[in-house]
């Protein structure tokens, strides 16, 4: 009799403890639901976010087989005006991959491509004069090492699993955690949209209606480029001797079949008139182009480029950049850079 009534008590005890963790949970989920709906109702939506992670996911595909890889590395003016579902459909046989970093040249990634022997396929490098410069070389040289050191099928797994969670509820966004929302609260700070916008392949755009002053924004780059201007730079000598690797870089990949294009994006003629005033392109970039297996494209001289909208001086409106992807697609046909049908075999 006594050890029935203390079977009965372990399972009254444990359909109790069932029905405790039951109401937690569905506690928690309500909870989450939410705090998912004040952000909502505050502006947020579910998105991306990008990571050194994304970027190891991304630059993992460039060695995949099959159509040919059509790499793009550069800082912000390519990872949000180009547009690689346009791509895709102008050059379905080909694989574009998105390895641009906001706010940094590209030097490492061109580099790290240079030492892959498995990669074959085209770069397009995002750069301007002043970014060739050997000071910036190591930029994304974090991003890089991160995906050699770190990227790992688990972490794999842990950025699917992430990208989906964020694609699901705000509260993937890492700004809308409990300690960043603490922090702005003790700053007496709020939450601030997100101005970039990205997908799971890192397609990237700018949302200008969410910058409060686009007039001062525009202007810290008009700013920017006049410091530069005014702290002066190397001579045409040194920046051209500077490059001497990166043209072993290129000539590495074109020593196994591959091909690489400095791309020189538009910008609004205010900001580039100061860049032309720092840097002669007679002196510096038409110089560059006329090294051996050098091969450069100046959107400025491109028909199809002229009269893009610039918000912000520097970074083309999200509803040109389908334009700007298509002219330079055609530029680079017409250059014979581009073989669309090419594939790479491993």
């Amino acid at each position: 009799m006594h050890s029935s009534i203390s079977s009965s008590e372990r399972i009254t005890c444990r359909a109790r403890l069932g029905r405790v963790w039951l109401a937690a949970i569905i506690l928690a989920v309500l909870a989450l639901v939410m705090i998912d709906h004040f952000w909502r109702s505050r502006g947020f939506l579910p998105e991306v976010v990008d990571s050194r992670q994304l970027w190891a996911q991304e630059r993992s595909r460039v060695d995949e087989s099959g159509a040919m890889p059509v790499v793009f590395i550069g800082a912000s003016r390519s990872a949000y005006g180009i547009d690689l579902d346009t791509w895709r459909t102008a050059f379905p046989a080909t694989r574009p991959v998105m390895l641009s970093v906001n706010g940094h040249h590209p030097m490492a990634t061109l580099r790290d491509l240079a030492s892959d022997e498995t990669f074959r396929g085209l770069v397009i490098c995002d750069v301007d004069t002043d970014g060739l410069r050997p000071t910036y070389f190591d930029m994304q040289k974090p991003w890089v090492d991160y995906f050699h050191q770190q990227w790992t099928p688990n972490w794999r797994l842990h950025r699917l699993l992430l990208t989906g969670w964020q694609q699901l509820s705000v509260l993937g966004m890492p700004d809308l955690g409990w300690r960043p929302v603490l922090e702005r609260w003790h700053a007496g700070q709020s939450a601030t949209l997100p101005v970039a916008w990205i997908d799971s392949r890192r397609n990237g755009r700018i949302r200008f209606s969410r910058i409060g002053d686009l007039a001062a924004y525009g202007q810290w780059f008009i700013n920017i480029a006049r410091e530069k201007l005014e702290a002066g730079g190397p001579t045409p000598d040194q920046w051209l001797a500077d490059l001497d690797v990166v043209t072993t870089w290129v000539h590495a990949i074109q020593s196994r079949g591959g091909k690489v294009v400095f791309f020189r994006p538009p910008v609004a003629e205010a900001l580039r008139s100061i860049e032309a005033e720092q840097y002669d392109d007679r002196l510096y970039w038409d110089a560059f182009g006329r090294v051996s297996g050098i091969h450069l494209l100046d959107g400025f001289d491109v028909p199809q480029m002229q009269g893009l909208d610039f918000p912000d001086f520097s970074h083309v409106a999200a509803e040109d950049r389908a334009r700007l992807t298509l002219a330079l697609g055609d530029a680079l046909l017409v250059s014979g850079l581009l073989d669309p049908d090419r594939h790479v075999a491993r």
